[in-house]
């Protein structure tokens, strides 16, 4: 199984995250840029863009498109649970990624913790958790055999976009 920790970089100004395989060499690297909408780009070793994302501004849905070389890839969408939309509490939310291939899959778990699963129906397609490595933000992707480590790496940057930090020092 295909193991990452994405890491996020110590003087980043957009969300930048050098994506470290299991011998802790850089295998990618998110690319997060700061524009009128939040956008980042996901190169490979050699610098090849390998997917990109882009938040949706303007709508009713939270959601991220996520392109792979100028053509749609997938969007990746926060849905509550409950319809009463203003009173959610953090457990009652998911994410639905609707891949342009026609499948669906889902993220279920503790989005504000960064513990969480990216599931295929049942078929479990990777887990994402967050380490704890001093004051560097990162995160642990283990993906299944055969997955597209790209496509799920861009719905981890996705993910981590759209649930915001908690609030610190608040009750």
């Amino acid at each position: 199984m295909p193991r990452y920790t994405m890491r996020k970089q110590i003087l980043s100004v957009g969300g930048d995250y050098d994506v470290l395989d299991e011998n802790g060499e850089v295998a990618f690297e998110v690319d997060g840029r700061v524009r009128f909408a939040s956008t980042f780009v996901i190169k490979d070793r050699d610098g090849n863009e390998v997917a990109a994302g882009r938040e949706k501004l303007f709508t009713l849905e939270t959601g991220v498109h996520l392109q792979r070389a100028g053509q749609p890839l997938a969007i990746v969408r926060k849905v509550f649970v409950t319809p009463a939309k203003l009173l959610v509490s953090v457990e009652k939310i998911k994410f639905v990624v609707d891949v342009n291939d026609g499948v669906t899959l889902e993220a279920h778990g503790t989005f504000y913790e960064d513990d969480y699963k990216l599931l295929r129906g049942t078929a479990q397609v990777a887990t994402v958790k967050q380490l704890w490595e001093g004051m560097r933000e990162s995160y642990e992707i283990v993906i299944a055999p055969g997955e597209d480590d790209a496509l799920v790496l861009a719905i981890a940057a996705a993910i981590i976009k759209l649930v915001p930090a908690p609030n610190v020092g608040e009750p």
